[in-house]
């Protein structure tokens, strides 16, 4: 087997796995407001920022490309606990995209 063979199934996995890193996530494109559900993504480095504008929270979140296969500015990200928009693509590496995203905590019913 080879090496990129075998990235590409731990990839899924271990990475992707809900056991270990993953949770389920929905993708909203901004531009055709098509959802994508039952996704795997992974958010990290959650730092809260002081912005001229009060504070916000910028995270990174990981996606595989076989979901998303460019990911746009203002494209939604939403797990059970956060909303996130997605400010910037920051790498495509091993298949799986990096993001740069704002999030917003969801309001609890």
């Amino acid at each position: 087997m080879s090496l990129k063979t075998q990235m590409n199934i731990d990839l899924t996995s271990v990475f992707f796995n809900s056991d270990e890193f993953a949770e389920t996530c929905s993708y909203t494109d901004f531009a055709t407001k098509n959802k994508a559900t039952g996704l795997k993504c992974i958010v990290q480095n959650k730092a809260e920022v002081g912005t001229e504008y009060g504070r916000a929270d910028y995270s990174t979140v990981v996606v595989r490309f076989e979901d998303i296969a460019l990911p746009q500015r203002n494209d939604k990200i939403e797990t059970d606990t956060a909303l996130y928009t997605v400010l910037n693509r920051v790498s495509l590496e091993f298949g799986a995209w990096t993001l740069q995203v704002e999030s917003e905590e969801k309001s609890k019913p």
